[in-house]
């Protein structure tokens, strides 16, 4: 089996520094206390990307992986677009891997996917899917109760009330 070339290119505005269509960094020159030529080791941040720290005039700057790999071999991020991992894996930052999309679309094939928890799933949600369908039918009564009145009753906020009335969220329910 043929080994596949790691193709380099220079970081932009970090001369010092290329950075492979594998998602590998390395240094190809030397400073004092640096080594030339030594795959850098990324960190893992919080949210489960990794980032690299490249130094520029004796200052740090950590910079998502992925980011370096797109701009390096696609272009410079195109304003207002997100970078997707395609395989959902934030680790893979193989050029292969990666692509320029809208905020929508990385959205979109998040929830596809099943990285967007829906309704109750969701640890940050306050309401569960039966209190939903019960705002809902609130919402259509002929009542006429306000969003501040319904919210009141399932103590939540009443823009949640009416992100749930104009269906940008709880869509499912």
């Amino acid at each position: 089996m043929a080994k596949i070339k790691e193709i380099w290119k220079t970081i932009k505005d970090f001369p010092n520094y290329v950075v492979s269509d594998q998602g590998r960094v390395k240094r190809i020159t030397g400073e004092r206390g640096t080594q030339v030529g030594c795959i850098l080791k990324p960190q893992l941040q919080y949210n489960g990307y990794l980032r690299i720290g490249l130094y520029k005039n004796r200052k740090q700057y950590l910079i998502c992986l992925h980011k370096l790999v797109l701009e390096a071999f696609v272009c410079p991020r195109p304003r207002k677009m997100q970078c997707d991992h395609k395989d959902c894996n934030k680790t893979n930052n193989y050029l292969s891997n990666l692509e320029w999309v809208t905020e929508r679309v990385n959205k979109q094939r998040a929830k596809e996917k099943g990285l967007c928890p829906l309704g109750s799933h969701n640890g940050n949600s306050k309401l569960k899917e039966g209190e939903v369908w019960l705002i809902k039918r609130l919402i259509n009564n002929k009542l006429k109760l306000t969003n501040i009145d319904i919210a009141k009753m399932f103590k939540v906020n009443h823009r949640t009330i009416s992100l749930i009335k104009k269906r940008q969220i709880w869509q499912h329910v």
